[in-house]
């Protein structure tokens, strides 16, 4: 029979506390995600990146700048067990102004709060974007591989193209025109006020 301690069994009931690491980066407009991390994106005056695992090791992490791209990923001694993993790996992140977002295959980013002249968002292999309240000019979106991408908030001109089963909802996008574009199973919704310049494909309105 095995005898655990009152203390130990404390312990193990108690609930474990997040770890949280800070990155000091400046002058990125742009973001690539990969590798089933999470990025929380809003719009703020001062630059600030925080690291959060929910379970899971913080040393995670791997961030690399290249010229206005903060490349998000983890440290490759994590791949020899990639189906083992139960870490939970949040990056939050604030920026004056963001151009284009990426997100690959289970990872995810979630942005809001917005505005400027150009945004472009892609979901790839599966990844999911989620851009809330943006006010934009010019909005290009482009989904494959059964990513996901949602937009809300408005704009003058909107870009859309869904490949492979892919799916972006800008039903809650109100734009004064769209580009749409669909191949292989692609689904786009667009908002009933937003006038359908040129459609190739399927589109649902």
């Amino acid at each position: 029979m095995i005898k655990i301690s009152a203390f130990a069994a404390i312990l193990l009931a108690a609930p474990v506390s997040a770890q949280e690491k800070s990155f000091d980066f400046s002058g990125i407009s742009n973001i690539e995600v990969r590798n089933g991390i999470t990025v929380e994106l809003v719009q703020g005056d001062e630059f600030s990146i925080v690291g959060t695992a929910q379970s899971g090791d913080v040393s995670q992490f791997r961030l690399q700048k290249y010229g206005d791209w903060l490349a998000v990923n983890r440290n490759t001694r994590w791949f020899i067990f990639p189906y083992a993993r139960q870490d939970q790996l949040t990056l939050t992140v604030t920026l004056p102004n963001t151009r284009a977002l990426k997100a690959y295959g289970t990872a995810s980013i979630t942005a809001t709060g917005f505005s400027g002249n150009r945004i472009r968002a892609e979901a790839l292999e599966g990844g999911t974007v989620t851009l809330n309240d943006f006010d934009m000019d010019e909005t290009s979106l482009y989904a494959t591989e059964n990513g996901r991408l949602t937009i809300s908030g408005t704009c003058d001109a909107l870009d859309a193209e869904a490949i492979d089963s892919a799916t972006i909802n800008a039903g809650a996008f109100n734009c004064e025109t769209a580009e749409v574009e669909t191949k292989t199973a692609g689904v786009i919704s667009i908002s009933e006020t937003t006038q359908i310049v040129e459609d190739l494909g399927e589109t649902a309105q």
